[in-house]
């Protein structure tokens, strides 16, 4: 899904709101898109006003910075061009709403009259904010919409309510964080612009390492202020305290498991790693903020896993067929959104 807030009814009421200048779609708005095996289908019409309504996103906040170039380039650097990659993420958005709409009741969820008076307002102010050509180009009637924000609210409120059934309750051994305070003094070569590497000579790294050895030695109190002297930068690092193998972290996994010896306000001998040498200190043996962050990074984590694995087997559960020849007509290049001016 491209769209992730907590808002339901009211989730796409300004981004509608954007002038529209469009040449025709080349296909029948009402021709079936999309066919499901329950014998349900999906206008391409719909399709088409939600891909759209993507383009302008794009167009008004990234077309400034990639140019005209924009959709036919591989920005994402995924092999595909950035409308191929837009097509192909409004058919999955489509299907997996379509999909959510089918299980709401499994979690009761339902929209209020509050939520449809908002949907009958937004869609309103969408139809006022829009030229009358512009929309008749686009296919951007009332029901689409309707349609759009109606599906967006389900979708929220129905995500809302995975999240809150997945299982957040983690183990001090997964989150408790330990903060220290690191100086690195690289002993890593120089790449040329030609990509040439040029290794660090024995000279520099045996300065690299004398550093190190002075900025231990002037002891925990004048830790910033000799860091600074030899143009060190300090810098602060926190890491789970019960891990010991640290896979793809800043800090070589030596260095952190040397710094678990320290206590707190201590600082460390000159420790070799692969790129440098290093003087730690021991900031936090229990950094408390820390560990909240880290609680809310695994809960963020799991939910999006658990909501991931609970929706693709809704979709799994049904088979899509898309008129791929029909789809080819759409097109994201053809013309540009602009932003209604502010009176």
């Amino acid at each position: 899904m491209f769209l992730k807030k907590k808002a339901a009814a009211g989730v796409a009421a300004a981004a509608l709101a954007i002038t529209l200048s469009l040449t025709g779609c080349g296909a029948n708005p009402k021709a079936a898109l999309i066919k499901v095996d329950t014998g349900d289908t999906i206008e391409y019409g719909y399709a088409n006003f939600v891909a759209n309504y993507y383009k302008a996103q794009y167009d008004i906040n990234y077309k400034p910075y990639y140019g005209e170039s924009m959709w036919t380039s591989d920005i994402k650097q995924n092999g595909t061009t950035l409308e191929e990659n837009v097509k192909s993420q409004v058919i999955d958005q489509i299907e997996e709403q379509w999909a959510i709409r089918q299980h709401a009741d499994d979690y009761g969820v339902t929209l209020s009259d509050d939520d449809n008076a908002k949907i009958e307002e937004y869609s309103n102010k969408f139809l006022e904010a829009n030229t009358e050509n512009g929309l008749n180009k686009m296919g951007g009637n009332k029901q689409y919409a309707v349609e759009f924000l109606t599906n967006m609210a389900y979708a929220i409120k129905v995500q809302n309510e995975i999240y809150e059934e997945t299982e957040t309750d983690f183990t001090a051994a997964e989150t408790e964080q330990s903060t220290i305070s690191y100086v690195r003094f690289s002993t890593e070569g120089t790449t040329g612009s030609d990509g040439t590497e040029t290794p660090m000579s024995d000279e520099d790294k045996a300065a690299a390492k004398k550093n190190a050895e002075d900025l231990a030695a002037a002891g925990a109190a004048n830790y910033e202020t000799k860091a600074g002297e030899l143009s060190g930068e300090v810098k602060s690092f926190s890491y789970t305290k019960a891990d010991s193998t640290f896979e793809g972290m800043i800090i070589p996994a030596n260095v952190i498991n040397e710094s678990k010896s320290l206590k707190e306000g201590e600082i460390s001998k000159a420790i070799e790693g692969e790129d440098g040498w290093y003087v730690v200190r021991m900031d936090k043996l229990l950094d408390e903020e820390a560990t909240e962050n880290k609680k809310s990074t695994l809960t963020s984590s799991a939910r999006s896993d658990h909501y991931r694995e609970v929706v693709d087997g809704w979709k799994e559960g049904y088979t899509f067929t898309l008129d791929e020849k029909l789809w080819e007509k759409q097109s994201l290049q053809e013309v540009a959104f602009t932003q209604k001016a502010s009176n």
